[in-house]
Formats: structure tokens, sequence, C-alpha cells
């Protein structure tokens, strides 16, 4: 990856969903504890296969970051009358134990049901929520992260939406880069044993 990125941005299609199921792996590795476990390669699949399945209500609303052509990064936006859809675990189940194996097949589901728990939740009108944020590891730093978060706000904007929220789990550090884009801690989770993720939301008005 070079150091000056020549970033574009277009919506997600399905011949974007590999790139994706990859990255939205690397996603619930990094911030979900215990969901990932062994090889990347069969919960790659198993993201992909879902994400095939789902098609294209998996990828409503998603944008690509391309640098060059090769995305680098995507996210998502949804609203009250858009809303992030939840088909992941009856979608997956079989899948999982089968690719997985019973018991990290069994931790995967149970993490996907926590993390969709935290990251799902209702939105008043005038707000849009932006999630599945991810920036590849070559090109975090570069510039691509900020990116496709403005283009995000720009298209909560120009669906009349005048706040933007985003959540992030609890101990992510990427709680620090969205406070640089203009977002506050509006709420904190409280911990838990086996419920949602604890997270943190963020907000930022679109309108000043």
């Amino acid at each position: 990856m070079t150091q000056q990125l020549d970033i574009a941005h277009k919506p997600a299609d399905s011949r974007d969903v590999p790139r994706i199921a990859g990255m939205l792996t690397q996603l619930y590795r990094e911030e979900a504890p215990g969901m990932i476990n062994g090889d990347t390669e069969p919960n790659e699949l198993l993201v992909h296969r879902a994400l095939r399945e789902q098609a294209p209500a998996a990828i409503e609303g998603m944008v690509v970051v391309e640098d060059a052509g090769t995305p680098v990064a995507i996210g998502a936006i949804a609203t009250r009358q858009h809303p992030r859809v939840n088909l992941w675990y009856d979608t997956i189940a079989a899948d999982a134990r089968d690719l997985l194996g019973p018991r990290d097949g069994t931790r995967f589901l149970n993490g996907m049901r926590r993390l969709m728990g935290a990251l799902i939740t209702p939105l008043a009108a005038g707000e849009a929520q932006l999630h599945s944020i991810v920036v590849d590891r070559e090109a975090r730093q570069l510039g691509a992260g900020a990116h496709v978060v403005a283009v995000l706000e720009e298209k909560a904007r120009l669906a009349g939406k005048d706040s933007a929220t985003l959540q992030v789990l609890n101990g992510n550090p990427a709680q620090h880069f969205y406070a640089k884009l203009g977002y506050e801690v509006t709420h904190v989770d409280a911990p838990t044993d086996n419920g949602p993720y604890p997270s943190i939301t963020m907000t930022k008005p679109l309108y000043n």
C-alpha cells in the first residue's frame, strides 16, 4: 500500500462481497472478544456466505472506499426508514458449526448475537446510524477512515438527517478517532456477562 492513497468511493455491490467479508472478519476479530477463533479463512468464508445469502439487504447503504481500484475501507448507514438488518443468526447457524466446528461455531454465533444486540438500536426520526466502518490494516492513518465517515455523513444529510450516531465497543481505541471527527460520547453501556457487548454511543450534529 502506498503512503499516498488514490481515494475514490462507490456504493457496494455484489462484486465487493469477498472483500467486504474479509474486512468484516477483521473487524470482528479486533472488536468482539472471543468471537473469531482459529484460522481466519473459515471465519471469512462464513461471513462471505452470510453476505451472499442476504444480498442485497446485507450491503444496503454500504459504501466502499478504494485506493486505485482496490477496496481499502467500508462503512454503512442506517435510518429509521432503512434500518440495519439482523438476519445473521438464522442464516449462518448451521454453516458456523460446519465450517468452524461445534466449539468455535458456537462461540462465533454467541459473539454475533452479543454484537448485534449491542449495535442494532432504535433510531430517532432525524438520526442516522453509521456502522460497519472498517479500514484495512495497511490503509490506516492514510485518510481512508476519515473519507468513509465523511461520505456517510453526506448521505445522512441528503436523507434529511440532522445528526449522526455510531457505536464503538467499550475499550476500542477507534473512539479517539471519532472524537477527532467531532463525535461526542452520549451514552456508555454497563458491563454484562453474556448480554450485548458493552458499547459507547457517540453522536455528532450534522448542521451547526
